[in-house]
């Protein structure tokens, strides 16, 4: 009885159990067949609690009929049809929820492949997004490097053709500088000796003249030389070889002077059209006295005399020479110039290879002779 007691009252506890887990369920597949086999088993249970209560006062016989009775049979009966048919109910409501569940795992399965698949396509258009802009960038980075390359080699160009530019800008100012300084030195300087004209000596006499004004102890001296039978060499030699014999000798008048002394030519503006002239000018500036110019005159005089070889031929020739001195605060540079011509006149009056000092004497005897 102990035992059967046990085993009774585990039952009892274990139904009691299914009751309350299925009333405390939200699940109606799962509830709906205990609460049935609950209801079911109400009666059977009225019956086993007396049956159990007689057993323990020990009116087993009471009890005996009971369990035997039809009734008992038939609420047994009921009971064990209830529970397979809940059990059946609850084995098809299982694999209906299996189903359910094999369903939604399908369509969650379905999704998530969806998922994947549409988060494999969003990656792969992201990576040819990427990959299209970074060809873009280094078809852009390549397109720059040939812009500056491009630029470089056009700044290269353009600096070789402004260099060239500059060189033959520079080489045409040079060209004109020296066009130009050959223009001036051709319009102070005579064309066929290279020596100073007749306007660069009145600049050069003017300003030692000037000086001589200021400085009573500075002295000038103006000595005009005429070559003595030059026409005869001219016209037995020729022009061109009389052109060159000028040459020569102012070649030797000028290695003869001072570096401060000046030595000119004074034909003239007409000296291009008149070749045979022979006279020349010098200036000696700022010498002592008189005797100065004097021992000038004598070594060109002497120089001078010497033999030229012009044209295969030697020439002999000699200079007369009239000598003008700054004197008194009343000088002036056309008044020196005109003295020395007249001293000139009185040296070649007086026979060749001669030098005359000029004196007021003679001023006034020209202007006698012109009245």
């Amino acid at each position: 009885e102990t035992n059967w007691e046990d085993q009774y009252q585990l039952q009892l506890t274990t139904r009691d159990n299914f009751v309350k887990q299925a009333i405390d369920s939200a699940d109606a597949h799962f509830a709906q067949p205990i609460l049935q086999t609950y209801g079911t088993g109400a009666s059977l249970r009225t019956m086993e609690v007396e049956v159990f209560e007689l057993v323990r006062a020990g009116n087993t016989e009471t009890a005996a009929k009971i369990v035997f009775s039809n009734d008992y049979a038939l609420q047994l009966q009921l009971y064990r049809q209830t529970v397979a048919r809940n059990a059946l109910n609850m084995r098809d409501s299982s694999m209906q929820l299996l189903q359910d569940a094999r369903r939604q795992l399908v369509i969650v399965t379905a999704i998530s492949i969806v998922t994947i698949v549409a988060l494999g396509a969003v990656w792969i258009t992201v990576l040819k997004l990427f990959n299209h802009r970074l060809s873009v960038r280094g078809e852009m980075e390549a397109a720059l490097r040939d812009a500056y390359a491009n630029l470089e080699r056009m700044v290269d160009q353009r600096t070789k053709d402004l260099q060239n530019t500059n060189a033959k800008l520079r080489e045409q100012i040079e060209r004109r500088k020296q066009a130009e300084d050959q223009l001036a030195h051709g319009a102070l300087h005579d064309k066929l000796t290279d020596l100073p004209n007749r306007a660069l000596l009145m600049d050069r006499l003017s300003r030692a003249v000037e000086r001589a004004k200021r400085e009573p102890n500075y002295m000038v001296a103006v000595l005009t030389l005429d070559l003595d039978e030059f026409k005869v060499i001219n016209d037995s030699l020729g022009h061109s070889l009389g052109d060159e014999f000028l040459v020569a000798a102012a070649e030797r008048l000028s290695k003869s002077l001072r570096t401060l002394d000046t030595v000119a030519r004074t034909a003239g503006e007409d000296t291009m059209a008149r070749t045979g002239g022979d006279e020349f000018v010098l200036v000696l500036d700022g010498i002592h006295n008189v005797d100065d110019a004097v021992l000038v005159a004598n070594r060109i005089k002497q120089q001078m005399a010497e033999p030229f070889e012009v044209g295969g031929k030697e020439i002999i020739t000699t200079v007369s020479i009239g000598i003008a001195i700054s004197s008194g605060p009343r000088i002036d540079p056309e008044g020196m110039l005109r003295d020395a011509d007249t001293a000139l006149h009185r040296a070649k009056a007086r026979g060749k290879s001669r030098h005359v000092v000029f004196e007021d004497d003679m001023r006034v005897r020209a202007v006698e002779r012109l009245e």
